[in-house]
């Protein structure tokens, strides 16, 4: 046995045992695998540079089609944040002034202030005033003339085409 310049050790020679010791196809088969994964290479290798740029180009805008919805809902709920966080502030400054109402509204002092002011109350031996205001006039009723009918100086009137539509639709 002599060795080749691989450095590995040659095969050992195996009888052939014909075509009907193996299955039907399976040589070819690997070999035409092979051959047609070469041509794959060779084709792809074989693409001019528009075919590379006009994939590039396909690729690119299958992507943006594909990120537009999440990046539109990303920013619509960052808007819907920033506005949350606004009526938040707005909530903590709202409890923060009844906070100190409820503290106010704790003292004798305001709770007699508002009973004297909102209730008219008085203490025992006090003499309660009440001051009247003047009364409106009274605005003069329209009177009624013959037949029940009142009679008015400027009765606005309905433009003409609502009376013509009126007039038209009457016959029928």
């Amino acid at each position: 046995m002599t060795r080749r310049r691989t450095g590995r050790p040659p095969r050992k020679a195996v009888p052939s045992r014909g075509r009907a010791g193996r299955p039907p196809g399976k040589a070819e088969g690997a070999r035409s695998r092979a051959k047609s994964r070469s041509r794959k290479r060779r084709g792809l290798r074989r693409l001019g540079y528009p075919s590379q740029v006009f994939l590039l180009l396909v690729s690119a805008a299958l992507i943006a089609v594909v990120a537009v919805y999440p990046i539109r809902t990303y920013l619509e709920q960052r808007q819907m944040i920033a506005g949350l966080e606004t009526k938040q502030a707005a909530l903590e400054r709202q409890i923060a002034t009844l906070e100190a109402r409820k503290t106010s509204l704790s003292s004798d002092e305001e709770i007699e202030r508002m009973a004297r002011e909102e209730l008219r109350m008085v203490r025992p031996g006090e003499r309660p005033f009440i001051i009247v205001e003047p009364t409106p006039t009274p605005t003069p009723t329209p009177t009624p003339t013959l037949g029940g009918v009142v009679e008015a100086k400027h009765v606005r009137q309905k433009p003409w085409y609502s009376r013509l539509w009126g007039w038209m639709t009457g016959w029928f």
